[in-house]
């Protein structure tokens, strides 16, 4: 990693993203795992995306609620086959290609993940990618590092309607967080 390669201690490393975003530094992190490069010490994800391969039940569940619309991952518009396979049909191969851990997060291991912070507004579409990736994480040897905010009321990447109180209740408890790193 370039910060490494400039002498930057990886343990006062934090990497962050949100949605897609969490997705990537998600698959970063497992990446980073797997090359046995020195991880760094904290990973921040908000409303992160961590299953490619399944539709969640907030998907459908909260979707009355969510300025995003997912398709099911059945459809041909679904955001995830447009992306990552456009034009490909449903097949057996495409789901087991969704489900690799670099591609689907919530499916690697989390033994020698960094401390974790993950945020999610309860009224998300995403709801669910953000509870079944806690309990994963939760199952490693270290379960105390890993740290779920749920906000009610809230949708997907919150934190950026600065004139809501929960906004800012998010971004306070980041700052301690990275601050604590």
């Amino acid at each position: 990693m370039y910060v490494l390669q400039q002498g930057f201690d990886p343990s006062r490393v934090v990497v962050a993203g949100d949605s897609a975003g969490g997705h990537l530094a998600l698959s970063l992190t497992h990446l980073v795992q797997a090359t046995k490069t020195p991880m760094y010490g904290g990973l921040v994800l908000l409303s992160p995306v961590t299953d490619m391969a399944r539709d969640s039940g907030s998907r459908e569940r909260n979707r009355n609620f969510d300025y995003l619309a997912p398709q099911p991952l059945a459809s041909p518009l679904c955001v995830v086959r447009l992306f990552y396979a456009p034009g490909r049909r449903m097949s057996r191969d495409l789901i087991s290609e969704l489900s690799r851990p670099l591609v689907s997060p919530l499916r690697g291991q989390f033994t020698n993940f960094p401390r974790t912070l993950i945020q999610f507004g309860a009224s998300e579409v995403l709801a669910d990618d953000s509870t079944q990736l806690h309990a994963q994480m939760a199952q490693s040897k270290h379960p105390e590092s890993f740290v779920l905010e749920s906000y009610d009321d809230m949708l997907h990447v919150f934190h950026v309607f600065f004139d809501r109180p929960e906004s800012t209740q998010a971004l306070g408890s980041i700052g301690r967080f990275v601050k604590d790193v």
